[in-house]
């Protein structure tokens, strides 16, 4: 069984929570879970964000746990605003970023993704211009290219 645990963030009042909302809508095509487990305040589940996501996730029947108490097959637990546990397991609330739990029952495994790596508001991206020597050093120290061919 696969479930994935998020926190408030994604449902702020701010373009980078839309932003990354979005990108955890996609994420949840490429790579949908079981169940989604959601730390939300009472305040942020009564924004229009949040509501139009468990819209979203009953249309694509993802289940959805949004409860203080967990209990789903043998999956059992607690939902606060800034953590979960998971069948003794404590999992911190990352604003911006899922934790991807695989259980088969016996066993849990967790990994964490962040979906705000490399973000920059989008007026500023659209905004700026990057040198070359900016680009250079971006490719090699993201990427690993060492040898950069100049196109001149």
């Amino acid at each position: 069984m696969k479930l994935y645990y998020i926190d408030q963030s994604f449902f702020l009042e701010s373009t980078k929570a839309k932003d990354m909302l979005m990108r955890l809508i996609q994420r949840l095509r490429d790579n949908e879970p079981d169940i989604i487990l959601i730390s939300a305040s009472d305040i942020a589940k009564l924004h229009n964000d949040y509501q139009s996501f468990l819209i979203y996730l009953q249309d694509v029947d993802i289940h959805v746990i949004e409860d203080k108490e967990i209990r789903f097959g043998h999956i059992h637990g607690i939902l606060a605003e800034s953590h979960c546990v998971i069948n003794d397991h404590l999992i911190e609330a990352v604003p911006y970023s899922y934790v991807q739990i695989d259980t088969d029952g016996q066993t849990i495994a967790c990994s964490r993704y962040y979906l705000d790596i490399f973000y920059q508001e989008r007026q500023n991206v659209i905004n700026r211009v990057f040198t070359v020597k900016e680009l250079e050093s971006f490719l090699k120290e993201t990427i690993g290219l060492k040898n950069i061919k100049k196109l001149s």
